[in-house]
């Protein structure tokens, strides 16, 4: 800095021959802004069209405009001395003699002038000659005459009745009245009358009376007296108004607003209509004609006010041609002490002070098509001002203080050009600025700086910091000692330079001075390496034309094509835009408090293309063949790179230069893809919450999903045990039965185990004995491992779950005589979805641990308090779930919940904002192995998302349990909570997905509110062990009885299976008998013997071979 510092006051002295120049927008400058019956007249050369007063939205004007028709640009001229009223429909024209502009007359809302003043461009002021006599009507037509080398002004009214004309002596400053004899009511409209002179000495004037009947008057100079003449014409009617009317020979050619021209033959006294080759004209446009042209400006044209300038030429065949000198712009108005910033691909221009006062009107400028549009807010802007500190980042202009028509101010305000909404922001604390003006204006996210300027007690040289996030300011040791100055952040420092003030501190930086040269209003850019400075002002009020760019070292000065001070100006692309400034007619002679008329941009490649150095682009843009490029729809510009939107986010305007100017997709939308300038609709059988990268699947939610629940811990429960001894008995009788079927020798060694002998089946009539089979040894075995399974079962029923449950509510001051001290564990998990901000610290170090549970360290975004909550430890840990679902898991050991306990978290951002919030409390509960638990969810309005200082409110009923168990084997006491939902949730600040400019929070708060009551529970042995005996006894008894039962039955079906068996197989043998008693029927009575001893000789076999032979007796 103190490099630079020399090296600009060494250039001023050491002039460089380079030359560098500005380009006017557009070409030909700004026109005068779009009015209507304004004063127009052409200079005797032809060359320059003067242009005064008429009327605008703003209202009466008396600026003064000259166009140049060789270089067909603008110029607006500030009188040196006093000036005309405002006013319209003045009658204008060129003393050709004196070189000298002259109005006559003219109105305004509040009075009616008859009054002629005469601007002389070589003086810069006005002349004055007043008229206070002459009975004239407001609507005039002026003309100016030369004859017998002195110089005449001549003017006509109307009123209902009659034509008055007049002719003024400038020399004699006297004048007369034309006697004129009228016929009929005429139309007492200044768009119905004609003035005109030929020869010198002969007057024209014509007028149209109510039947549409035009009455022509020709008067004599030197007679004062005029000779009548009334034309009937029904076209005429319906030709319109009046325009312009002049002389070509001896024709009076009037031009009509419909497009048509009225040609009337002053010698013959024959009028036709011809057709105008143009489009209708404006109605109440300013006129006037110079020989066989005429030239109109403004007026109305399509319900619109117009600023055109168009050149009306008469061609012979009393033909006209039409020419667009100077098209329609829409400017703002001029102005200075204002704000111009750039956004994204457009410019933006905010209040200020004009010739009419303090403005708070709104203005943005499109590079690519070259035009200005006025903004229109959708709610009311901060009040008109000037002198403010202002600067913009990403979506949002932010301005502060300045000079208000109630005085200063430090009022801060936000506007967002994408919802195109003011927003007002309010400090936290009595602590702030004073009220002051020319203050400058730093963004440092979440930071502005606020420094220097003018307050009731004069210079400032304090710097304040206000932190958006919380709206605290904060006074640094730090001093900015001057009012406008160019501030800038450079690493960790606020730099300003230039300046007004009564030191002579050129820069200031935190902890050293640097002096150089005092100027100020001049135009000054820093870039990542370097610094430029254009034109300003000198400390003695001489304007500089001064350029120098220093860059690492190396420095290009040379001369500027323009004195600048004071101008609004921006950076944008690869140029410098400027507006306005202080007004000037030399280097040396200013007016500080006139705005010039000046829109211009300084293309910055002048300086580098042939010094071969690198510039920066302006943000949003990055560098692109010796130029710079835009960055497209979905991305946005970060150290000379285009970076896409991130999924579930979307960017539909180019030119952004911030991640902030990503919107997350709204409701009902998503997008899946990087760098979209777009959101998809969602798919059917889906739900899309803003901000979402994929679809999810609708769920269907129950009631009972928002209620609280008992949670029971099923590890080492009765039930559990239960389970697992049937299962392992079913096996076990299983492998046995597996076994058995298998071995035979299995077979004789299980029929051992049989405890049945005596209740195997037998048929009736047959021998009873005992004896052990293999099918009782089966269900002996069985027997045994049910009786097993069922002595387990109650003896574990017995031991853990013969208790005796109370339950009552008591008054919590009983419970410290039961325990000394209360507490219990509890955990809390808050979800936030589509959360777009860091969740899990990026420093986490994987454990075996985090791998198991998926929980690591938090965010340092991620901010955990609480009030009255008494604990031993509170443990925080995050999870980053897919689609960007942020869980937060709160754990509290050994906690005391107070009579409203409150845990805030925060999750502060620049992305922290949810679409929805979750949460889960889950407390371990008084009695063993249970846990009590509640879930609550809460979404934002449609298009919108949750994020704001005001928190989203989760409120809970916690009621304190105690469980006492009496049984000798646990005798303890056990603490816990049950909670349920006391309220719904609370919603918090909300803000639209386009409304996502500023640093800020999501805050939740979790309020535990502890009843007045608290649960008792105790448990008492219900059972003896005696009859855990008896009831082992009972079942014993009872068991072997229904396993015989059964063991018969399988017998039975045995049996019988066996019996069928055999049936058939008798049935084959006795076919077969038959068949031989067929061949051997001679034999028969031997084949009785034989069976007879066969029968005997099986009556030694069991009973069963006993039961075959009575089967063959009976076949027999």
């Amino acid at each position: 800095m103190v490099i630079f510092a020399v090296l600009y006051v060494n250039f001023i002295c050491v002039h460089s021959g380079t030359i560098f120049s500005s380009i006017d927008i557009p070409l030909n400058g700004i026109s005068p802004e779009p009015r209507t019956s304004s004063s127009l007249a052409v200079d005797s050369s032809g060359d320059k069209i003067y242009l005064f007063g008429g009327q605008s939205k703003r209202g009466f004007l008396n600026d003064l405009w000259i166009f140049s028709i060789k270089t067909s640009v603008w110029s607006l001229i500030y009188a040196q001395s006093y000036s005309p009223s405002p006013r319209s429909n003045s009658g204008g024209f060129f003393r050709k003699k004196t070189q000298e502009f002259c109005i006559f007359g003219g109105k305004s809302d509040i009075s009616t002038f008859y009054d002629l003043w005469c601007f002389s461009l070589f003086d810069s002021g006005w002349d004055k000659i007043e008229f206070n006599d002459i009975p004239f009507s407001q609507m005039v037509k002026t003309r100016y005459l030369e004859y017998n080398e002195t110089e005449f002004f001549i003017f006509a009214t109307v009123d209902s009745f009659e034509i008055f004309a007049y002719i003024f002596d400038f020399n004699s400053e006297l004048y007369e009245k034309f006697e004129i004899n009228n016929y009929g009511r005429i139309k007492n409209n200044q768009k119905e009358i004609i003035l005109e002179i030929q020869e010198d000495n002969k007057i024209i004037l014509g007028n149209f009376d109510i039947k549409g009947n035009m009455n022509i008057h020709i008067c004599y100079i030197n007679g004062m007296n005029c000779i009548n003449n009334t034309l009937s014409n029904s076209d005429i009617i319906d030709s319109g108004f009046i325009i312009e009317s002049t002389l070509v020979d001896n024709n009076l050619l009037v031009f009509m607003s419909h497009g048509h021209m009225l040609n009337i033959s002053l010698t013959s006294n024959i009028s036709n209509i011809s057709y105008l080759n143009s489009p209708n004209i404006p109605e109440n446009s300013g006129v006037s004609s110079y020989k066989n042209n005429f030239y109109t400006f403004g007026g109305i044209s399509k319900n619109t006010l117009d600023n055109t300038l168009t050149l009306y030429k008469i061609i012979p065949e009393s033909k006209i041609t039409y020419k667009i000198l100077s098209k329609y712009q829409l400017f703002p108005p001029l102005r200075l002490r204002s704000a111009l910033m750039t956004v994204r691909n457009k410019i933006y221009l905010f209040g200020g002070l004009s010739n009419f006062g303090f403005l708070n009107d709104f203005w943005v400028y499109d590079p690519s098509l070259e035009k200005w549009d006025e903004v229109f807010s959708k709610n009311d802007p901060p009040s008109p001002r000037h002198s403010f500190a202002y600067s913009s980042t990403g979506d949002i202009i932010v301005i502060w203080g300045g000079i208000t028509e109630k005085g200063y101010s430090n009022d801060f305000f936000i506007y967002n050009v994408v919802t195109k909404s003011w927003y007002t922001l309010y400090g936290s604390s009595n602590l702030h600025p004073s009220k002051r003006f020319g203050a400058c204006l730093v963004i440092d996210y979440p930071y502005f700086y606020i420094g220097g300027g003018v307050d009731e007690l004069g210079f400032c040289n304090d710097l304040w910091v206000f932190d958006i996030a919380t709206g605290v300011y904060k006074k640094t040791n730090a001093k900015i000692e001057k009012a406008y100055s160019y501030c800038y952040k450079q690493e960790k420092n606020i730099l300003y330079m230039f300046g007004e003030s009564q030191t002579t501190n050129a820069t200031q930086h935190f902890t050293k001075n640097f002096y150089g040269l005092d100027n100020w209003g001049p135009i000054a850019q820093k870039f990542i390496n370097g610094f430029l400075v254009i034109s300003g002002s000198t400390n003695s009020g001489n304007l500089m034309n001064n350029i120098i760019y220093s860059n690492k070292g190396s420095q290009i000065a040379g001369r500027f094509s323009d004195y600048i001070c004071n101008s609004m100006y921006t950076f944008y692309n690869h140029s410098i835009y400027y507006f306005s400034g202080s007004y000037y007619t030399s280097y040396f002679k200013v007016f500080h408090s006139l705005p010039r008329a000046k829109f211009a941009r300084f293309d910055l490649r002048q300086i580098f293309q042939n010094a071969n150095l690198s510039f920066d682009c302006s943000t949003g843009f990055i560098p692109y063949n010796f130029g710079c490029k835009i960055c497209p729809v979905g991305y946005y510009s970060n150290e000379n790179f285009c970076i896409p939107c991130k999924k579930g986010h979307f960017n539909p305007i180019p030119g952004a230069s911030s991640s902030r100017q990503c919107y997350p997709c709204p409701e009902g939308t998503f997008n899946d893809k990087e760098g979209s300038s777009m959101c998809k609709l969602c798919l059917k059988g889906y739900y899309c919450y803003a901000g979402s990268p994929l679809p999810e699947i609708i769920s269907a939610k129950t009631k009972e999903e928002n209620n609280p629940k008992i949670v029971i811990n099923e590890i080492g429960s009765p039930k559990k045990i239960e389970v697992i001894i049937n299962h392992s008995g079913i096996i076990l009788v299983f492998i046995i039965i597996f076994i058995f079927l298998l071995s035979p020798k299995v077979k004789k060694y299980i029929a051992g185990w049989d405890l049945y002998p005596e209740c195997h089946n037998y048929k009736e009539d047959d021998k009873l004995y005992v004896h052990k089979n293999s099918i009782g040894g089966i269900f002996t075995a069985i027997f045994y491992i049910s009786f097993a399974c069922i002595c387990i079962n109650v003896l574990c029923k017995f031991f853990l779950e013969n208790k005796n449950l109370e339950q009552s509510l008591m008054p919590l001051i009983l419970f410290s005589t039961m325990i000394e001290k209360f507490s219990a564990n509890f955990e809390i998990i808050v979800g936030v979805k589509n959360y777009a901000d860091i969740c899990v610290s990026p420093n986490f170090t994987i454990t075996t641990f985090s791998k198991e549970s998926n929980f690591s360290n938090c965010a340092p975004n991620i901010i955990l308090n609480y009030n009255n909550l008494k604990r031993q430890k509170v443990v925080i840990k995050c999870k980053l779930e897919n689609n960007r679902f942020c869980l937060v898991k709160i754990s509290c050991q050994g906690c005391e919940v107070e009579s409203s306990s409150i845990i805030n978290l925060l999750l502060q951002g620049e992305f922290s904002y949810g679409a929805g919030i979750t949460l889960n409390l889950t407390s371990e509960s008084s009695i063993p192995n249970y846990y009590s638990t509640v879930y609550s969810e809460i979404f934002p309005n449609k298009n919108s998302i949750f994020l704001g200082s005001l928190p989203n409110i989760f409120t809970y009923l916690v009621i304190p349990s105690i469980y006492l168990s009496s049984i000798e084997s646990e005798s303890y006491i056990q603490t816990g909570y049950h909670v349920q939902e006391l309220s719904i949730p609370v919603k918090g600040s909300e803000k639209s997905v386009e409304d996502l400019f500023l640093f800020d929070q999501l805050a939740i708060k979790i309020v535990l509110k502890k009843y007045s009551l608290g649960l008792f529970t105790e448990i008492k042995k219900e059972r003896s062990i005696f009859s855990l005996f008896g009831v082992l006894f009972g079942i014993f008894i009872g068991l072997l009885g229904v396993v015989c039962f059964f063991m018969r039955r399988v017998e039975s079906i045995n049996l019988n299976r066996k019996s069928e068996k055999l049936k058939k197989s008798i049935k084959s043998v006795t076919r077969l008998r038959l068949h031989f008693d067929n061949i051997f029927k001679d034999v028969g009575l031997n084949t009785q013997h034989e069976d007879c001893e066969i029968r005997y000789s099986h009556s030694r076999y069991n009973s069963q071979d006993f039961t075959v032979m009575r089967v063959l007796e009976n076949s027999e």
